[in-house]
């Protein structure tokens, strides 16, 4: 069994509060452009300016289950190091999001890729690191251990 230290996470949790952190200051610029357009809550609909604020946030909002399942799970079973390296472009991506759709809903649309690309590499190396994880538990096989042997019996 392996045991995981808090230096093993620590730079996902970094990631996951500075994700969190940024969802609160986007609800308070929603907050702010509420007051702004005289859009009182539940009503979301009013100037397009408030629409786009509103919905940028609200896409940030939904994207937040899925980044920390990725994040986590390529930091917990590949490594957190590169996890937490695309974890940043991804938080980043959002910020570029919310204030480019804030602005002008069309200028929205490359940030928002750029966060979907980082979210894809993460599941992708979650998928890697739990599939070494099963062949090791399961059929005996380390991938790791194969790939080094591979390697460095070639030199």
């Amino acid at each position: 069994m392996t045991s995981l230290y808090l230096e093993d996470i620590t730079f996902l949790l970094a990631d996951s509060l500075l994700y969190g952190i940024l969802l609160a200051v986007i609800a308070k610029k929603v907050g702010n452009s509420r007051r702004k357009h005289k859009v009182n809550p539940p009503e979301t609909n009013g100037p397009i300016e408030f629409v786009c604020t509103f919905r940028a946030q609200q896409n940030c909002t939904e994207w937040f289950p899925i980044f920390i399942t990725a994040l986590w799970g390529a930091g917990l079973f590949f490594h957190q190091v590169p996890a937490a390296i695309v974890g940043l472009v991804f938080v980043y991506s959002r910020h570029k999001y919310f204030h480019d759709y804030s602005e002008r809903a069309s200028k929205r649309v490359s940030p928002f890729w750029m966060g979907t690309y980082c979210v894809l590499l993460m599941f992708f190396m979650a998928g890697i690191g739990l599939t070494h994880q099963l062949l090791k538990m399961y059929v005996g096989v380390d991938l790791a251990k194969k790939a080094l042997t591979l390697y460095y019996g070639s030199l």
